[in-house]
C-alpha cells in the first residue's frame, strides 16, 4: 500500500465538489473513499449534500397550537397522540 501526501490542488478539488460526495470525490481524485472522508474530516470539510435533512428540523410537521410542540407518533403501535402534555394528562 503506498501512502501519499494530499496536495494542495487535491485539497481545492475536495473543497469545491464536497456537494458531490465522497465515492464521486475519490473517482476524481482516483483515491479510496475512506482517504477522502479522512481528509475532509482532517481539515473540516463537510460532504452532506446541501439538501440532507439529518440533524434539521422538518418544518413541513404541524405544531400543536396548544403547547407549541411537534406531534409524537409511535410506529410500533400506530398510536398518535397531537402533543407531550396531551398524552401525560389522560382525559376522563
Amino acid at each position: 500500500m503506498v501512502r501519499r501526501l494530499w496536495t494542495t490542488g487535491e485539497l481545492l478539488v475536495l473543497r469545491g465538489n464536497r456537494e458531490l460526495g465522497a465515492r464521486a470525490i475519490a473517482e476524481i481524485l482516483d483515491r479510496s473513499e475512506s482517504s477522502v472522508r479522512r481528509a475532509a474530516h482532517r481539515d473540516g470539510i463537510s460532504l452532506r449534500r446541501p439538501r440532507d435533512k439529518r440533524g434539521r428540523l422538518a418544518l413541513d410537521e404541524a405544531v400543536c397550537p396548544d403547547c407549541g410542540r411537534r406531534p409524537i407518533q409511535v410506529a410500533a403501535a400506530g398510536l398518535f397522540v397531537a402533543s407531550a402534555s396531551q398524552a401525560r394528562a389522560p382525559s376522563i
